[in-house]
C-alpha cells in the first residue's frame, strides 16, 4: 500500500509489490475479477456517440408502431464525444461517450480525458464512494492499455483531493502484472516530481 505524504506526495509502505495505493482521499486498486467489485456502487463504461455500445440488450416487445420506432431511430442526435451520461441507482452507471463509431480510430484521447474527468467529476457530486471504471479505450476501442493507464493516472492525481474513498481499476488478468509495474513507475515518478 502506497500513502500520501505531506504535500500529497506518496510514500511506499514497505512489505513488496502494491495492492493498492492511496491518492488524495482515495484508495485505487487493480480488480480482475467478473462483475463489480465488493463495495462499487458506481460503474464507468464505455459508449459511443449514437448509444449503441450501452444499448440494453435484452429484447423487449415494442408496443410502438413501427414507422414510430424507425422515425425515433432516424431523428436520434449524437452526443457530444467525452461526455458522461448517467443512468441506474444501484449500481449507478456512468457511461462515457468516447466513441464516434464512425470514425477511425473510434476514439480520440481528448474525449476520453474529458470522460475521465467528468466522470470524476459526476462521483463526487453524488457522493459515490465506491468507482468501478476499466481503462477507457480499450474495451471497444485499440487504445493500448500503456497509454490508457497513464491517461487515467494523469487524471486522477489532477482529482486526487475529490476522488471517491475506493476507486477499482478493472483491468485483464493476462495484464494484471505489466500494470501494476507500470503503476509502480508512475507512482515512483510522483514520488520523485510531485
Amino acid at each position: 500500500m502506497t500513502e500520501t505524504g505531506g504535500g500529497g506526495r506518496l510514500r511506499v509502505i514497505e512489505g513488496g509489490q502494491r495492492e493498492s495505493f492511496r491518492l488524495g482521499r482515495g484508495v485505487v486498486r487493480l480488480w480482475s475479477g467478473v462483475g463489480l467489485p465488493p463495495g462499487a456502487s458506481a460503474l464507468v463504461c464505455e459508449e459511443d456517440t449514437m448509444q449503441v455500445l450501452g444499448a440494453d440488450l435484452e429484447l423487449k416487445l415494442v408496443r410502438d408502431h413501427p414507422v414510430r420506432v424507425l422515425t425515433a431511430a432516424e431523428e436520434a442526435r449524437p452526443v457530444e464525444p467525452g461526455v458522461v451520461l448517467c443512468s441506474g441507482r444501484a449500481p449507478v452507471v456512468l457511461r462515457a461517450v468516447i466513441h464516434d463509431l464512425d470514425r477511425e480510430p473510434s476514439w480520440q484521447v481528448d474525449w476520453i480525458r474529458s470522460a475521465l474527468e467528468q466522470a470524476l467529476r459526476q462521483a463526487a457530486q453524488q457522493t459515490i464512494e465506491g468507482l468501478a471504471m476499466p481503462l477507457l479505450g480499450t474495451i471497444h476501442g485499440r487504445l493500448p492499455l500503456p497509454l490508457a493507464l497513464e491517461l487515467t493516472f494523469q487524471v486522477l492525481v489532477a482529482a486526487r483531493e475529490t476522488l471517491p474513498g475506493r476507486i477499482w481499476l478493472m483491468v485483464p488478468a493476462s495484464a494484471q502484472r505489466d500494470t501494476r509495474a507500470q503503476l509502480d513507475d508512475l507512482l515512483s515518478g510522483l514520488d520523485d516530481g510531485a
